[in-house]
């Protein structure tokens, strides 16, 4: 296997598990998996776990759909580090205001 096979490997499994606990979250109420997360602080914690939830699932889908794209066309890492590292950013910005909302 090359480089862009096993990293496109990765990128796929971490985005899977990402999406999975994002499912956790939004469809099984399990908002303990979420790191610093208060059920007293929070205002509407359900609200809260639904909007935090989708947020994994949907960053997990794209990180799973750019390590198929890595492996299949053989992207270099230049090349899929970029996008990773933007929705990363908007990912956390969201999150951010889901906390201060909810």
């Amino acid at each position: 296997m090359n480089e862009s096979t096993v990293a496109g490997l990765v990128l796929l499994v971490t985005g899977l598990l990402v999406a999975g606990l994002g499912f956790l979250v939004r469809y099984r109420g399990r908002t303990d998996l979420l790191t610093a997360f208060s059920q007293r602080a929070a205002d509407d914690p359900a609200a809260f776990g639904r909007v935090t939830g989708l947020l994994a699932i949907l960053y997990g889908a794209f990180v799973a759909a750019v390590g198929v794209a890595t492996a299949v066309l053989q992207l270099s890492e230049s090349a899929t580090g970029g996008p990773v590292v933007a929705v990363t950013v908007v990912v956390a910005l969201l999150f951010a205001y889901a906390h201060w909302r909810y």
